[in-house]
């Protein structure tokens, strides 16, 4: 016979609270790198595509865990409540701390890159300058001859 297990409910419920603030936290990680790195609209769609899928399996495997697969409103109610409150909450305590991190994090992937990339650039460019020298030289010569 098939029976309704509360304590099961409840369990899934507060865990889905939980995922719910997981997916705000990374929403709001995800928002924050698409303003730093100026993401165009086609990058910021595919991110969003890759978010909402994760989001939606992670939400299949409560069900399938806590529902025996079946739909049940009670998840959805605790994801969202989980996802506005970390909003109204947490995420205005960790987003400054997180704009500052990325900006960090984005200088010091430049200033690698100028030290790294800088002086590799600087060799190819003269190596390409030399070879069209000699190519013109090479052409020079051949008319004259």
């Amino acid at each position: 016979m098939w029976e309704i297990n509360l304590n099961l409910q409840i369990e899934g419920f507060l865990w889905s609270m939980v995922f719910g603030a997981v997916f705000c936290i990374a929403f709001d990680i995800m928002n924050i790198s698409g303003q730093q790195l100026k993401a165009s609209k086609s990058a910021v769609f595919a991110a969003d595509i890759v978010y909402f899928t994760v989001v939606s399996f992670v939400t299949f495997c409560l069900f399938l865990v806590f529902c025996s697969g079946e739909i049940r409103g009670f998840i959805f109610v605790g994801e969202i409540i989980g996802f506005f409150l970390c909003k109204k909450t947490v995420s205005k305590l960790y987003t400054p701390i997180m704009l500052i991190v990325f900006s960090l994090l984005k200088r010091l992937f430049l200033l690698i890159n100028r030290r790294i990339f800088g002086p590799v650039y600087v060799f190819f460019s003269k190596i390409h300058k030399n070879l069209n020298k000699l190519s013109l030289k090479r052409l020079k010569n051949s008319k004259k001859a």
